[in-house]
């Protein structure tokens, strides 16, 4: 079900669909809050995403934050 978000999409057009997501709000020693920059628009936002059918909110979570963390100690 790796793309039910892009199949109810095609389903409902432009109509408004509600959709359950996970994120993940990190702050460090400093007191910073992790913020990473949107493909989709540009924006700034935590990490996180929107949930498949199925899926955990952990599941969910994990790969933005982990692509983050890898980005950040390359």
């Amino acid at each position: 079900m790796a793309d039910y978000i892009l199949d109810l999409r095609k389903a409902a057009g432009r109509r408004p669909l509600l959709q359950t997501g996970a994120g993940v709000i990190v702050v460090d020693a400093a007191g910073c809050v992790l913020l990473q920059r949107r493909s989709d628009n540009g924006c700034w936002d935590y990490a996180g995403g929107s949930m498949e059918l199925g899926e955990e909110a952990e599941e969910t979570a994990q790969p933005p934050l982990a692509r983050w963390l890898a980005e950040r100690n390359a």
